[in-house]
């Protein structure tokens, strides 16, 4: 899974009940093989920390902006 964060890129929003719903995990959290994420480095504790670093099976990782086919790759 690729997550490109764009520069305009601010933070989390959305309603209680949005956070809730974990059907794309569901659905799909166990074809997930590595997760890459592509962002200014500001955001890399709280992308990682989000996305379940270090507890979850697949890989995570973070790239800088100037990273993007690394993070592809």
């Amino acid at each position: 899974m690729l997550v490109a964060l764009d520069k305009s890129f601010s933070g989390f929003s959305g309603s209680l009940q949005e956070w809730r719903d974990v059907s794309f995990i569901m659905k799909y959290g166990d074809k997930i093989t590595k997760i890459a994420v592509v962002g200014d480095p500001s955001w890399e504790t709280d992308m990682m920390q989000f996305l379940g670093a270090g507890v979850k099976s697949a890989p995570v990782r973070y790239f800088n902006p100037n990273q993007l086919a690394a993070a592809k790759d």
